[in-house]
């Protein structure tokens, strides 16, 4: 649901932390979280540039976003 869509006023690190929350109180089994190519740098013809966590994206830094959702990302 994240993907390329955050939820309105607010950046990827939060979004995805609210989405955990709420699959958590839904009884959603989540295991893992896709991270696709919206979070790092990218170059030509939209190619990875590197894999440099964007601060826009992870404000707080992958690691923390990994604790907050207790997943491995």
């Amino acid at each position: 649901y994240y993907y390329y869509q955050t939820i309105p006023g607010i950046n990827y690190e939060e979004t995805m932390i609210r989405v955990h929350q709420k699959s958590l109180q839904l009884g959603l089994p989540f295991h893992y979280y896709q991270l696709d190519s919206w979070w790092y740098y990218k170059g030509i013809d939209n190619g990875v540039k590197n894999w440099t966590v964007r601060p826009d994206i992870f404000p707080s830094g992958m690691k923390h976003v990994s604790m907050e959702l207790g997943r491995p990302l």
